[in-house]
């Protein structure tokens, strides 16, 4: 592996807008000049089998969405550093795929597999992810340009 930086998109793609991590990872590895710099992984789940793949990259940015159950309003973003996750486990992101983050991470640190602590979360509460669809809602595809516009830019500037 050379390239320092992974880019995971997580979601399930049969379930309209929770299939948004991997909707952005897809189209940001369009991008020369990111490919150049950044692996990019889709996954339907953080499962343990997750922490393998996080292995020796410098940086991990995670692409993922999230339902809040009403306490954010839909195509609200949030974009935070493992630290502070850690610090406020009260922060709206959380995990609806069986083992959260801070699990794995936690795992992690126990099994005394070094992974990155620079590891970023970008995820977006969801219009729909109960439906059953392969395409995202229409209200997630109408922010998908201002939201890969801003996850580029936050990688650029890594």
């Amino acid at each position: 592996m050379n390239k320092e930086i992974l880019v995971i998109g997580i979601g399930n793609s049969l379930k309209c807008d929770d299939g948004l991590g991997p909707y952005l990872s897809a189209e940001l590895a369009r991008d020369q000049e990111l490919s150049e710099r950044c692996a990019f992984l889709d996954y339907n789940s953080y499962g343990i089998d997750l922490l393998e793949l996080l292995i020796g990259y410098k940086r991990i940015l995670i692409l993922d969405s999230m339902d809040s159950q009403g306490q954010f309003l839909p195509g609200t973003s949030f974009y935070v550093h493992i630290s502070q996750y850690r610090h406020d486990p009260t922060l709206p992101i959380s995990s609806t795929h069986g083992i959260s983050l801070l699990e794995l991470t936690a795992l992690a640190s126990s099994l005394q597999i070094e992974l990155t602590d620079d590891i970023y979360i970008y995820a977006v509460e969801v219009f729909d992810a109960l439906n059953f669809s392969e395409s995202l809602s229409e209200k997630m595809q109408q922010l998908l340009p201002a939201l890969l516009k801003d996850i580029r830019e936050k990688i650029v500037h890594f």
